[in-house]
């Protein structure tokens, strides 16, 4: 009877501080909802777009991750938001960061999407996405909507 030898690294679950981005996003999703007392929750949806896809759309040979991130309020019948789309492939970064052109008007001056080459760069951009005037004036009237239906006599 032969002897299995393994040749794999002894650290393969060792990812130090590196998180996925739909990590990231499934954690500011959470604090949202503890914020506002999950009248609004976050909404995260994920797909894989393949090479072949990618390639014909986008130029590049790697098939991409893509996670929508949406505003929900369970409260206005799901009511939901779409905030953001980020792209990236298997190693996470760089990745592409696609959200409402007035936000993107807001944070660069121009539509392009966003990009960010490191989880620090991600937190940043995704941090000036969350606090945008464009969302806030989105959770405002989500949350005014809400306590009309949650409390509609209280002044």
């Amino acid at each position: 009877m032969s002897i299995m030898v393994d040749l794999w690294p002894n650290h393969l679950n060792h990812t130090e501080a590196l998180k996925a981005p739909a990590a990231i996003l499934r954690e500011q999703g959470r604090l949202l909802a503890a914020k506002t007392r999950n009248i609004i929750i976050a909404g995260i949806e994920a797909s894989f777009l393949p090479r072949r896809i990618v390639k014909e759309k986008y130029g590049t040979a790697e098939g991409l991750f893509m996670y929508d991130f949406y505003l929900e309020a369970p409260v206005l019948d799901y009511y939901r938001y779409h905030l953001l789309t980020i792209f990236h492939g298997i190693r996470f970064y760089p990745l592409i960061i696609n959200t409402d052109d007035v936000i993107k008007e807001e944070l660069t001056g121009n539509i392009a999407n966003l990009t960010a080459g490191s989880q620090e760069e991600f937190l940043d951009v995704l941090k000036r996405i969350l606090n945008s005037n464009r969302t806030l004036t989105i959770i405002k009237s989500v949350l005014a909507q809400a306590k009309e239906i949650v409390s509609p006599n209280s002044t």
